[in-house]
């Protein structure tokens, strides 16, 4: 009865550990949806206001993967407008870090956008990636511009 209690007990312990370790190296990526939300929330005021404004990813231009071919640890997020007939349509290009929710431009070099709406809804997107703060701090980069 003893020897089978012990055998038990070690191979609930092994699933238990195997489990929670297993976790720790596979990390959580965000969905396509919540990068284009991302995106969005980098706005200013005055972008965010612009007529049929919208955000699109690369299999919204007919691309097989929303990732970026270089650097798949980014998905680049276009974000576009109405524009006037002799105007740009485009608002912005952004690289939304899939594992962290980061949102960096996608054409000046080093550049993180930061602002209150933009920083809230990155917590609650780590949030339900299961990312802490320490471990948000491991991962953390520079941006795709700026590490090559």
């Amino acid at each position: 009865m003893k020897k089978t209690f012990l055998v038990f007990f070690v191979s609930l312990f092994l699933c238990i550990t195997g489990t929670s370790t297993a976790g720790i190296t596979k990390r959580n990526k965000i969905t396509t949806h919540q990068a284009k939300t991302l995106a969005l929330a980098a706005l200013t005021l005055e972008q965010s206001r612009l007529p049929g404004v919208e955000a699109l990813s690369g299999k919204d231009f007919g691309a097989d993967s929303d990732e970026d071919s270089d650097d798949p640890r980014y998905m680049i997020i276009t974000v576009d407008w109405e524009g006037t007939p002799d105007g740009s349509v485009n608002v912005g290009i952004y690289n939304v870090d899939i594992y962290t929710g980061d949102v960096f431009s996608g054409v000046m070099t080093c550049y993180e956008y930061e602002n209150e709406k933009l920083t809230a809804l990155q917590k609650q997107i780590r949030r339900s990636l299961h990312l802490t703060p320490t471990a948000y701090k491991k991962i953390k980069t520079t941006g795709p511009l700026c590490e090559h």
